[in-house]
């Protein structure tokens, strides 16, 4: 048996299709400033729980501790670790998506 193998296609760069990026942050303007409204829905447009509004809630508070100078290193340290953890379960939640890196975590 002889295996039928085709010819591989070159393509020029303007023919590939390249899809579009994916916005992954939300449009809600509290995320940039505390004393915004709260966010009242997640990622896909359902109503936040009480408990879930708390979760946001420990995250922003967190967020404002990391970048807090008076600090020590190794407060600020370990508050990073919690603000991973807030992250990923808001993450997993679909309530916020952000990436840290800009938090030094």
């Amino acid at each position: 048996m002889t295996a039928h193998l085709q010819e591989p296609t070159t393509r020029m760069p303007s023919e590939i299709a390249v899809p579009e990026e994916t916005d992954m942050t939300t449009t809600s303007p509290e995320l940039s400033d505390a004393t915004a409204i709260p966010a009242t829905t997640d990622l896909l447009g359902q109503p936040l729980t009480p408990s879930e509004v708390a979760l946001l809630d420990v995250y922003r508070d967190l967020k404002t501790l990391v970048a807090e100078q008076e600090l020590a290193p190794c407060a600020v340290s370990n508050l990073r670790v919690a603000l991973s953890a807030a992250a990923v379960a808001l993450t997993d939640l679909a309530i916020e998506f952000e990436p840290l890196t800009d938090h030094g975590c």
